[in-house]
């Protein structure tokens, strides 16, 4: 029988292991080969695919009549033959937020058809699939289309739709300036000192800065590049990159007095605040979200004022702001403010670009105003604090109607519903003032104390509810001409502090003994607040408009209009 005896100098002899392990993972490598080459080919492919689909879809809906050539045209200005447009569906398209977005777009034919879809199909390379039987595999799935099977089919679907939308905005119209307490307020939020004077807020009112230019100079401030709107609107920027790109707009719009410039250009030096804010809640850019930046397809404006004011709000990162007041109204020896602006919720801002059913918000607002009040023959002040719980104020476009070739014939119409609002007179804690979700209490406040002997306390609620939505209608004469329309003429502010103080229980005992005084002392605090109802009115409506909020009525505006622009909606 033989024997075997064992090489061990085999063993020992390492030659040829290279090639031994390349054989071993030349598979591995070319799988792996396969997967970057073949799925970066694949992705390509399907953006570009894509990319394409989105503007034939948009030259189809802006020539429904002609859709099928008019979709087949773009496709071969993009490289495409007729062949990659397989479906072409035209339909009607609903633009209401209370529909699912994949059944707002449904198949039809006749007059009112508004939209189209259309869905592609082409081929994309394989490089190295093919080595592992992946291109035979594909071959056989697809032997009656006769596919090379070098190739995988990819596809895409697009909707767009014909639609008309404004540009439209809600916010508060500045009418009696205060220049001590807006420099107050606006100062505090930037985190430096202003002096502007009333004629230098009335000039930043009466200007109007195009929000697509301002997004332009910001994406220059901020050098962005080669990104859309939308990109820019939710790019987290330096307070100060935004101020000055709101200078390097004015000075760039013809028409934009060197007053107003000068304005803009001493709050973007004053402030010195390192915090860093989106846009996003102060302008929506609707269809335009994809656009890329460089363009201003629609004139969407807000004034110089407003713009500067939401921007210093937003930039406070608690949006919490405690500050005194500059007061110069006769009959209030001091004044102290409070305040806390919540952010619009999501999906929502204070300017939009949008069809039927987009709606604007004014934020939620918390705000606590503490005034001083002189009484007749006393050393001592009356002190007033004046809490209000501000609700969102909204806008809703509920109609455009205009018609393509004749835009002067356009109208739009908001409906309207201004911020429900209670006020109290009474103090509240502190301590939960920035928690927008937790209610807060307010309890009677010391109004007045006697030579520390006796003092006296009050009460006081109001409110303004039940406001229903009101329908306001801006012709295209309004559009071009920027006109704030309100929802009312009734001073619902006065109205309510007079309901306020109307309202208010007094109440005087002595200190630490709970024992009644003379009703004198009583009668002192209601009528030092009665007679200073005018005064506080003044003092809250200018407090309110700075911050760009209206109670009991709203402010809005309606810039741009476009008839029959095409934009995807899926």
């Amino acid at each position: 029988m033989p024997r075997f005896k064992l090489n061990l100098n085999f063993y020992r002899d390492n030659r040829a292991n290279t090639a031994i392990l390349f054989g071993l993972t030349i598979f591995m490598v070319m799988g792996f080969a396969a997967l970057a080459v073949d799925g970066g080919s694949f992705y390509y492919g399907k953006r570009r695919l894509q990319g394409s689909t989105d503007l034939a879809a948009l030259a189809a809906a802006a020539d429904l009549g002609n859709a099928q050539n008019a979709a087949i045209a773009t496709l071969g200005q993009n490289g495409y033959g007729p062949a990659t447009l397989t479906k072409l569906e035209p339909g009607v398209y609903t633009s209401d937020p209370t529909i699912a977005p994949s059944q707002r777009f449904t198949v039809q034919s006749g007059a009112n058809v508004n939209a189209v879809r259309i869905t592609t199909q082409t081929q994309a390379p394989m490089f190295f699939g093919t080595i592992f039987g992946a291109g035979a595999a594909n071959a056989a799935a697809q032997s009656q289309a006769n596919t090379n099977s070098r190739y995988v089919n990819i596809g895409a679907k697009a909707v767009a739709a014909q639609t008309n939308f404004a540009s439209f905005s809600i916010g508060s119209g500045v009418v009696n300036i205060n220049s001590g307490i807006l420099n107050s307020i606006l100062g505090s939020l930037i985190g430096g000192n202003l002096s502007l004077s009333a004629d230098d807020y009335q000039n930043l009112l009466s200007t109007n800065i195009n929000l697509f230019s301002f997004s332009n100079a910001l994406a220059a401030r901020a050098s962005l590049t080669a990104v859309t709107y939308n990109q820019v609107a939710n790019t987290n920027l330096q307070l100060g990159t935004i101020l000055n790109a709101i200078v390097d707009t004015a000075k760039a719009t013809s028409g934009i007095n060197s007053a107003a410039i000068s304005a803009l250009s001493q709050i973007a030096a004053a402030q010195n605040r390192f915090a860093t804010m989106t846009i996003a809640p102060i302008v929506s850019f609707g269809p335009y979200w994809q656009t890329p930046i460089g363009s201003s397809p629609l004139n969407a404006t807000i004034s110089a004022f407003n713009l500067v004011s939401l921007v210093a709000q937003l930039s406070n990162g608690i949006y919490q702001v405690q500050t005194n007041l500059a007061v110069n109204i006769p009959g209030i020896a001091a004044a102290s403010l409070i305040f806390e602006i919540g952010q619009p919720p999501v999906g929502t801002s204070l300017t939009d670009v949008g069809p039927q059913g987009s709606m604007v918000r004014t934020s939620q607002t918390r705000l606590l105003l503490n005034v001083q009040l002189v009484a007749a023959g006393q050393t001592a002040l009356v002190n007033v604090p004046i809490y209000l719980e501000i609700a969102p104020g909204t806008a809703q476009i509920s109609s455009v109607q205009c018609t393509p070739g004749n835009i002067a014939s356009s109208t739009v119409t908001l409906a309207v519903t201004p911020a429900l609002t209670n006020a109290w007179i009474g103090v509240v804690s502190t301590t939960n003032f920035g928690d927008l979700s937790t209610p807060l209490t307010p309890s009677p406040a010391t109004m007045f104390t006697f030579s520390s002997l006796a003092n006296v306390t009050g009460y006081a609620h109001a409110s303004l509810s039940n406001l229903n939505p009101t329908s306001v209608t801006f012709t295209y004469s309004d559009i071009l001409q920027g006109t704030a329309k309100q929802t009312s003429t009734t001073d619902y502010l006065a109205q309510l502090v007079t309901s306020l103080i109307g309202n208010l229980q007094v109440n005087a005992n002595v200190v630490g003994l709970g024992v009644g005084v003379p009703p004198s002392l009583q009668s002192l605090v209601t009528t030092t607040v009665v007679n200073a109802s005018n005064p506080i009115d003044q003092l809250l409506a200018s407090v309110l408009t700075s911050l760009g909020i209206s109670v009991g009525t709203a402010t809005t505006w309606v810039t741009g209009v476009s008839c029959g622009s095409s934009v995807l909606v899926n």
